[in-house]
């Protein structure tokens, strides 16, 4: 039985993305990327949507700083629409971004000088 060759709803999104948020257009087109290889190696629809999955979550920004955090967490609620991102997984990422974001907040604030 052939696959319908044809670009998946979730690929067309991810590749048609028009994010202003740079770390977002990222994981979508290490989503894209990943997804079209996978495809081209002949592995089915399924197998390329679980590399493509991963791709995504591999190219999010790390948790270090604010603007990754916000980043990370952008990154995380469009994987969710796409379903690169599952829910159980999804609520472990946002736990992550939280407890990071928390770190941030308290860091120590450089001393000012005496001039």
């Amino acid at each position: 039985m052939t696959e319908d060759l044809q670009t998946s709803p979730v690929l067309a999104t991810a590749e048609a993305s028009t994010s202003t948020n740079p770390a977002v257009t990222h994981c979508c087109n290490a989503y894209a990327r990943a997804h079209q290889a996978a495809r081209a190696r002949g592995k089915g629809q399924i197998f390329a949507a679980l590399a493509a999955n991963k791709a995504f979550r591999n190219a999010m920004p790390v948790l270090v700083g604010y603007e990754n955090i916000r980043d990370f967490i952008a990154c995380t609620a469009h994987g969710i629409l796409l379903d690169a991102i599952n829910g159980e997984q999804a609520t472990k990422l946002l736990s992550a971004a939280r407890v990071a974001l928390t770190g941030v907040r308290y860091l120590p604030t450089p001393e000012k000088s005496a001039h």
